[in-house]
């Protein structure tokens, strides 16, 4: 269109000529009219020619910039083959980074092999001297050392400075960093980071959140079976069994267990879960009102477990496992379960546990302990203790171990033996009341008669092992029943004082003092002292009413 408008512009400017030449003459209207269209024209014409003029200097810029993106589109070739340079480059130092890795495990691993047998004639940590000190064994978290009182294992906060720099001692924390850092280098979290973005632009819901902290902790239990199976071992002695667990406490190896256990008669059995066996321990450390003891190992024991520390309560609905060896067998059983409330030193857990986890520690998602199944300590109603015989299940208590506990020291023997102490101190204080629920007449004794809800005055005198009485009660009952003696009602009360009072004098010169027992047995000694008052009050009875 503008090339037509140009063309025509030039036809009317070369008008005028062409009119003046014809022979044709133009009026002055005409004349006028054409001449404005051709200055019209001639403006029109005048502004084509800027435009082009325009035109030239925008299409000069086109050729710049088209300059300009090849330039460019060359330095993107070129900063791709750089970035693949900068790509091979990283890997080479993953590679590297790598072997110097592996390197440095296999370097330190050798550092501390050739440690082991290494002797100190003396070891301080914290104000306690170590003597007579060998290297047992050296890793990545931990030294443990034979001494003159035994072993200890200690962690890279209680090593020596110079150990923990010759060893390459790390904490459990230093360890997870280091092999945090050394995986983010490894593999850079390139398809992490998209999903966390992906995950962060669509916030997730209440439920979904809930259902993410479960398979968290799900996934959590899992890694914790192997790492708490290899801690718990079964306990025997005698014909009861629990399950117990290592616990490390500052550079001491204990093994928790139930204190009902180690009170029995007999050879003490310690089998771990591959079927090991420990036989040399030290102390025994009784805690005050649990079903609660502990025994310093005096060998190495390889996996331990570390308590939470004193005063971080678990929060309600926490989840928790409960971890235990079946009984007679080395097969683990792990339950899940819900903390519903905290009730002062114990937790009540949903669902509830059984006698057969007695022992057994309970862990959170880290594997420290937080508490340990226990049996109550039941206050006895009787002499004889109706509990023992009933087939009923037990209730258990959870016992907190994530406070502060009161523990008492006592020798292996001594706590060993108590029980039995006990039981025959009860047996005499049995045969007092038999003694007193003879009701007799000329013709026997009635010794079939039931001493409570005990058994009959017979059976009871039968578990006593002091014959004398026994023979002399048993003697006498046969002389009336078989009327072997021609005996009156006061010969017969004579003969019964002489029993009764030789009975009292003899068991009334046992004692029992609260120093010779353990926290666990001081409440059932002073229940057998109560017990043993009222057998003697009731003999006492029956022996005024045999004065008569």
């Amino acid at each position: 269109m503008m090339v037509i408008r140009l063309f025509a512009a030039a036809s009317l400017l070369a008008l005028p000529g062409c009119l003046e030449d014809s022979e044709n003459t133009v009026s002055q209207e005409d004349f006028e009219y054409l001449e404005e269209d051709a200055r019209v024209l001639q403006e029109d014409l005048t502004k084509a020619y800027a435009e082009l003029d325009e035109y030239d200097d925008k299409f000069k810029v086109f050729e710049e910039l088209e300059k300009k993106a090849e330039t460019a589109e060359q330095k993107s070739k070129e900063l791709e083959e750089l970035q693949k340079e900068k790509e091979a480059v990283e890997q080479q130092m993953r590679d590297l980074r790598k072997e110097y890795e592996d390197y440095q495990k296999k370097y330190e691993a050798k550092v501390r092999s050739e440690a082991v047998g290494e002797e100190r004639e003396e070891l301080a940590l914290d104000g306690r001297t170590l003597k007579k000190v060998v290297i047992h064994s050296v890793s990545e978290t931990k030294v443990k050392v034979k001494h003159a009182d035994g072993f200890s294992t200690l962690d890279s906060s209680k090593v020596p400075s110079d150990w923990k720099e010759r060893f390459f001692l790390r904490s459990e924390e230093e360890i997870a960093q280091r092999a945090a850092e050394l995986a983010a280098f490894l593999n850079p979290p390139v398809e992490a980071e998209a999903d966390q973005k992906k995950s962060a632009a669509k916030p997730l819901t209440s439920y979904q959140k809930s259902r993410l902290e479960r398979e968290k902790a799900e996934m959590a239990f899992e890694l914790l079976d192997e790492k708490v199976g290899n801690c718990l071992v079964s306990v025997k002695r005698g014909e009861v069994v629990a399950t117990g667990f290592f616990v490390q406490d500052g550079i001491t190896t204990y093994l928790y267990t139930s204190a009902r256990v180690l009170a029995q008669v007999g050879e003490l059995q310690i089998v771990g879960k591959n079927g090991s066996e420990w036989k040399k321990f030290g102390d025994l450390e009784v805690a005050a009102n649990l079903d609660l003891a502990r025994l310093v190992m005096n060998e190495p024991v390889d996996h331990v477990l570390t308590l939470q520390s004193s005063g971080q309560e678990v929060e309600e609905r926490a989840t928790v496992a409960v971890f235990s060896l079946e009984k007679g067998h080395s097969s683990l059983v792990k339950t899940k379960a819900k903390i519903r409330s905290v009730q002062g030193s114990s937790y009540q857990v949903s669902p509830s546990q059984s006698e057969d986890s007695v022992g057994g520690p309970i862990v959170d998602t880290s594997g420290q302990v937080l508490a340990f199944v226990t049996l109550p300590l039941e206050e006895r109603t009787s002499l004889w203790n109706e509990n023992q015989f009933s087939s009923a299940r037990k209730r258990v208590i959870i016992s907190r171990l994530d406070h502060s506990l009161q523990w008492s020291k006592s020798t292996f023997a001594r706590f060993g033996t108590a029980s039995q102490r006990l039981e025959d101190f009860d047996t005499s204080s049995r045969l007092l009341l038999a003694l007193s629920k003879i009701r007799p007449n000329l013709q026997g004794l009635n010794l079939e008669t039931r001493v409570g809800r005990g058994p009959t005055i017979s059976e009871t005198l039968k578990e006593y092992k002091k014959i004398d009485v026994l023979s002399a009660v048993t003697r006498l009952d046969n002389d009336l029943t078989e009327k072997r003696v021609n005996m009156k009602q006061p010969d017969l009360n004579r003969k019964l004082r002489t029993i009764f009072q030789s009975a009292l004098d003899k068991e009334r010169k046992q004692k029992l003092v609260e120093k010779e027992f353990s926290p666990y047995h001081w409440p059932t000694a002073q229940e057998s002292l109560q017990f043993r008052e009222e057998a003697i009050s009731a003999l006492f009875e029956a022996l005024d009413a045999v004065k008569r």
